[in-house]
């Protein structure tokens, strides 16, 4: 057997593997830094999750300080990731710079866990596996983004697949400690995205198919479902007292439509290089044959070893629970995604950060049957097939990791110039965002932009009402009672209504608001429109 094959099945020593990944996880927390130099990107979400985050620091607790009720409690969103950012806050100096550092730490730390857990799953050890696993995160456009946005995805993706990673091992060495340290990761995750029941689901599956009789089954999973769902269901009890609804949502059947599936399907061909130009059933043809592929290549690697000598252990062949664990996340995550789109939110657009979780699932599963693979060809087929297939791999896998980093670099450059979301240079020039600027800090504003105006001009604003509820895709019947009491508060304590071009808030026209304010005096910038209310009485 020649060095050179050896090295293309197993790779280097072991202990370059280590070094090799620290390396890329720096250089992906590095382009993160690179990416965010005019602040960590935001959007309405994220200037949420950073106006939580203040309100922390300032005492307030889980509040929001701007929005219909301002100091009103956090409740559309969980409130770890807030909790989180706060803490790099206090470190950072700022919770925006705290932001940046926090982002470019989980990138890197989500690298290294996927490297880690395809070296877990995998019976023989092995460079390349785990080393394409980790390129494959740094080098993806998909990645990047999640992880250059202030968003929870970059927290939810390593707390939740941390999860699972300690139930396998709990599952080979049956050590107690392990279970309750998932517990605690699973209760993390459900309370960053409440997508989180989705790695508590694959766990208590995985538990329940462990060893073990059916009694200590049962209660192994029932300590983790317990564990992982009990903090959860405190925090939406909670949020249900506050509020009268459930994390700010109200339960209509609503399936995925087909603009939904379309952008799902858009998705995951991106992830495989395919032209966002090609047709959608071309599309679909492509990833339904790259899901067969990765069968096969699953079935190749982690199939019973009927076939092969009988000095090789079948139970070294057979799939690692690891393995299964992830295909169950997958099966989970989809049909968390498809119940929440149908009951809470038509509007979830199923898009790279949706499907984010989902993309790091299937980076494990394309590396992790790499080195089993070779294995099996070398002793079935023999060293010729063997060096044959790894190099068809890698080739792919090179293919994939090169175009992706191209596209992941010019993503870093352009936003290093230009910034990302409301961090955009054009938003810092903007010429209605100055005269918000200028405004006494009491000053009664309405805008279709409450976040920009709180982030970038340091004011309060209240949201314009909303003609039309985006999550269920309904009239609301509030919105005549709402634009009434706008009208009212703003002649009564005068201020301002801000409406910024190309934000997409609410449908309300400048001729209604002429309508509803009509001692309104009216100034249009290059980017918008202000009006401005005078209290009644004033002239």
């Amino acid at each position: 057997m020649s060095t050179v094959a050896a090295v293309a099945r197993q790779g280097l020593a072991p202990r370059a593997l280590i070094p090799a990944v620290i390396g890329l996880a720096g250089l992906g927390a590095a382009a993160v830094w690179t990416a965010t130099a005019w602040g960590v990107g935001a959007s309405p979400d994220s200037v949420k999750y950073l106006a939580a985050a203040q309100s922390l620091l300032d005492g307030h607790g889980w509040t929001l300080p701007f929005g219909a009720v301002p100091g009103a409690p956090l409740t559309q969103f969980p409130p770890f990731y807030p909790t989180v950012l706060s803490v790099f806050g206090i470190l950072a100096g700022t919770v925006g710079d705290g932001a940046r550092w926090l982002q470019a730490v989980l990138l890197a730390a989500n690298a290294g866990m996927v490297a880690v857990y395809i070296a877990r799953m995998n019976p023989f050890g092995g460079f390349w596996g785990p080393l394409a696993g980790a390129a494959l995160i740094v080098a993806s456009p998909a990645v990047m983004v999640v992880h250059s946005m202030a968003w929870s995805e970059g927290l939810f993706i390593f707390l939740g697949f941390a999860a699972l990673l300690l139930v396998t091992e709990f599952l080979e060495t049956q050590r107690p400690w392990q279970l309750w340290v998932a517990g605690a990761f699973l209760a993390l995750v459900c309370l960053t995205r409440l997508a989180g029941v989705a790695f508590l689901m694959a766990s208590i599956l995985a538990l329940l198919s462990g060893r073990g009789t059916w009694k200590a089954k049962i209660s192994r999973a029932s300590l983790v479902g317990l564990a992982g769902i009990t903090p959860l269901t405190a925090w939406l009890a909670s949020v249900g007292l506050l509020t009268g609804s459930l994390a700010n949502r109200v339960f209509r059947l609503h399936l995925p439509g087909r603009e939904q599936l379309q952008q799902a399907v858009g998705t995951m061909a991106s992830w495989l290089l395919v032209p966002a130009s090609w047709p959608g059933p071309a599309k679909l043809a492509i990833l339904a044959l790259a899901g067969v592929a990765l069968a096969a290549l699953h079935r190749l690697a982690f199939r019973g070893a009927a076939s092969l000598n009988a000095t090789t252990s079948a139970r070294a062949w057979a799939m690692p629970g690891a393995v299964r664990l992830v295909w169950w996340f997958l099966l989970a995550y989809g049909l968390v995604l498809v119940a929440a789109t149908s009951f809470a939110d038509a509007n979830i657009p199923w898009d790279d950060r949706l499907l984010s979780p989902a993309f790091i699932a299937v980076v494990i599963l394309v590396a992790a049957p790499f080195t089993p693979a070779m294995q099996r060809i070398l002793v079935i087929r023999g060293e010729r097939a063997s060096g044959l297939m790894a190099a068809s791999l890698g080739l792919v896998v090179a293919v994939v990791v090169g175009v992706s980093a191209i596209r992941t670099s010019a993503y870093v450059a352009r936003a290093s110039v230009d910034g990302l979301g409301f961090h955009l240079r054009a938003w810092s020039s903007s010429p209605t965002l100055s005269v918000a600027r200028g405004l006494p800090a009491d000053t009664l504003i309405y805008s279709n932009s409450p976040e920009a105006i709180y982030l970038l001009a340091g004011k309060v604003a209240r949201p314009l009402p909303r003609k039309v509820d985006r999550s269920v895709g309904i009239p609301r019947g509030e919105y005549t009672s709402e634009i009434d009491a706008m009208a009212a508060n703003l002649m009564v304590a005068g201020g301002m209504v801000v409406v910024f071009d190309g934000v997409h808030g609410s449908a309300i026209s400048l001729d209604e608001l002429r309508v509803v304010l009509p001692e309104a005096t009216l100034e249009v910038t290059d980017d918008g429109i202000i009006l401005a209310v005078p209290v009644r009485g004033e002239s």
